[in-house]
């Protein structure tokens, strides 16, 4: 469509590519970039960075799942965010330059109220903020609203994971 979309493939433990010509996962007008990608064992939840509405609000966060037969729940993406301003991936800076850092896991306890938690850097108050959002398999947001990660101003970087609790 002459814009950067998603796409993904499944590779076998060998090696082997099993979908050759790819999986489309995101595919919209305008860019589709910087995927992140969590697993629950056995579906994945793609989560991407996307400028479809760049007129109105900018850059936003959109997901979809993605079952172990390859099937995408939904290949247009289901909006995670879409707050005036930007809403990007994390920016990583070394002395060889910037790139975006995706953040995303999934909580493979499998208790009510866990699934995947995504964060990303967001603008909407005009300062980099760093908000999360969970959201369960299947394309099931858990919190209709994104909550600020931190109480500060102006964050850049959050560093996420999951596993059991210790003691």
């Amino acid at each position: 469509n002459g814009s950067t979309d998603i796409f993904a493939a499944r590779v076998l433990p060998d090696g082997t590519v099993v979908d050759g010509a790819g999986i489309a996962v995101g595919v919209a007008p305008n860019e589709q970039e910087l995927p992140s990608v969590a697993s629950d064992s056995g579906a994945w939840l793609v989560a991407w960075q996307d400028k479809r509405n760049s007129a109105t609000t900018g850059y936003d966060v959109y997901t979809s799942s993605v079952a172990a037969s390859g099937a995408v729940l939904n290949t247009a993406g289901t909006a995670l965010v879409t707050a005036t301003g930007d809403q990007v991936f994390q920016d990583l800076c070394t002395g060889f330059g910037c790139t975006f850092t995706p953040v995303m896991t999934f909580n493979a306890t499998r208790l009510p109220g866990y699934g995947y938690l995504v964060s990303w850097k967001d603008r909407r108050n005009g300062i980099d903020d760093v908000y999360a959002l969970r959201h369960l398999p299947k394309d099931r947001v858990l919190a209709f609203q994104a909550r600020k990660a931190l109480a500060l101003d102006d964050e850049e970087l959050a560093a996420i994971g999951s596993g059991t609790p210790i003691g």
